[in-house]
């Protein structure tokens, strides 16, 4: 690859493009997300959790990340409507600052952040499960709150990965484009007819040949610091 680039310094026209109801069933987990002055996508993986990219909560201004109390999630999100929301009580991220412009391998792999939200939106909305099977050369689907889709989710669906899968580096994707606000969105596949999360969107980058390809964080990254969810049913 010849760069690696946060989303929304290379962007085209989409293809293959739809709108989604964000209030789907399983599609509900996925969520509108601002973090100070950024707007960006997550998706509810736990009762409490949401797992997002880490440049999202980043202050390119102060070159700190936003504090909890400046990151809101809003579920089942729709031009302004939505299900339930929730500010972050704490977070985690794979980095700890970031580099201006290109991102290397290692920053992509890490360029990840699992939150901790007040409230527990997951009991109310079933999490999206984590694919524990991910590299299995399968039919690929993004997904996200582009710029263009205005205020609505935007879907991709036939992607594939561009490269075989390796160990501790993102997942390479290729018959898929996105845009700003795609940034930190489910990399999802059908498992049994269901929903599963491969990884979360990152980046964009050249390949040696000048083609545009997606870059996301494979779940492996981060799963470890998923908590069990914690519901009370009465």
């Amino acid at each position: 690859m010849k760069a690696l680039y946060l989303m929304g310094f290379i962007c085209g026209v989409l293809l293959n493009v739809s709108w989604v109801s964000a209030k789907t069933p399983a599609i509900d987990a996925i969520g509108w997300l601002e973090a100070g002055n950024k707007q960006c996508t997550a998706t509810i993986v736990r009762s409490h959790q949401i797992v997002t990219a880490a440049h999202c909560l980043y202050d390119n201004k102060t070159r700190s990340f936003f504090p909890p109390s400046k990151i809101q999630f809003f579920a089942g999100f729709a031009s302004g409507d939505y299900r339930l929301s929730s500010f972050a009580k704490d977070y985690t991220v794979g980095l700890k600052s970031l580099p201006k412009g290109e991102f290397d391998e290692a920053l992509i792999y890490n360029d990840w952040a699992v939150i901790t939200l007040s409230t527990a939106v997951g009991c109310s909305i079933d999490p999206i499960d984590i694919d524990k099977d991910s590299f299995k050369n399968t039919s690929l689907s993004m997904f996200g709150y582009g710029n263009s889709g205005s205020g609505k989710l935007l879907a991709m669906h036939d992607c594939q990965y561009a490269l075989p899968p390796r160990d501790k580096t993102g997942l390479r994707i290729k018959n898929c484009d996105i845009e700003l606000g795609y940034s930190g969105g489910p990399l999802l596949r059908k498992k049994s007819n269901k929903w599963v999360l491969v990884g979360v969107i990152s980046a964009e980058a050249e390949d040696s040949k000048g083609r545009i390809r997606q870059v996301a964080v494979p779940n492996i990254a981060f799963r470890k610091k998923l908590k069990p969810s914690a519901c009370r049913h009465y």
